[in-house]
């Protein structure tokens, strides 16, 4: 990757890293948030450009359809229960 095309994706996460949900503040969180972003657009996962809405609300990102998407984690290290699927959807039923 270029220097330029780095300094354009730095750009790019630092604005999807802001988040209207938290008064547009950024922390370690929302910055891991933007880099999955741009990485499921770079895998074509996303179609893009992904971009971040000012509304709250309206989840981490919004596709080129104007698809709403929200970032959700699951970890398994020693902080957290081992992952299980069934518990994770689960959760996913009620939200």
């Amino acid at each position: 990757m270029s220097h330029e095309a780095a300094a354009e994706r730095a750009a790019r996460q630092m604005l999807l890293a802001a988040d209207p949900d938290h008064g547009g503040k950024t922390g370690p969180g929302s910055y891991q948030e933007a880099h999955v972003i741009l990485a499921l657009e770079e895998a074509g996962q996303l179609e893009g450009p992904v971009t971040r809405r000012l509304e709250r609300g309206r989840g981490d990102c919004t596709d080129a359809t104007r698809q709403d998407w929200d970032v959700k984690g699951y970890y398994d290290d020693g902080r957290h229960p081992q992952f299980d699927v069934a518990v994770c959807l689960e959760d996913i039923r009620w939200k």
